[in-house]
């Protein structure tokens, strides 16, 4: 489908990188972004967690913040998220990755934790 929208990728590039496809590729995402800068400039990076655009996504709601506070230059230009409400890391993490915690309560804390984004830093 990429070679019909015009992007050709040539017949030898691995176009799908998964987890555990190299022995120290893991869940996050960091070495496989390593793997192709190695020969292609990555110009944008476009997710649905904060894993999926920097390795430092574990962590608690004001740790996951900062992290999001840090790269602030990147939103909007060369990182854009596209929301999915329905899974991610950042879920858990609004009831400290605690999985014993009564569904009523997860949802409700999950709640609490959602704000608006006022748009790129200016």
């Amino acid at each position: 489908r990429l070679k019909e929208l015009g992007f050709p990728m040539g017949g030898n590039v691995d176009t799908l990188l998964t987890a555990k496809e190299m022995e120290d590729w893991g869940s996050a995402k960091g070495t496989r972004r390593a793997f192709i800068a190695r020969d292609y400039r990555l110009l944008l990076l476009v997710g649905d967690n904060l894993g999926d655009f920097t390795d430092a996504y574990k962590g608690s709601i004001e740790e996951r913040q900062k992290v999001f506070d840090d790269n602030a230059a990147h939103w909007g230009k060369d990182w854009i998220a596209l929301p999915n409400p329905t899974y991610g890391s950042w879920e858990s993490a609004a009831y400290g990755h605690d999985f014993k915690t009564p569904p009523e309560e997860q949802r409700q804390k999950k709640i609490d934790a959602l704000k608006t984004w006022s748009g790129p830093a200016q």
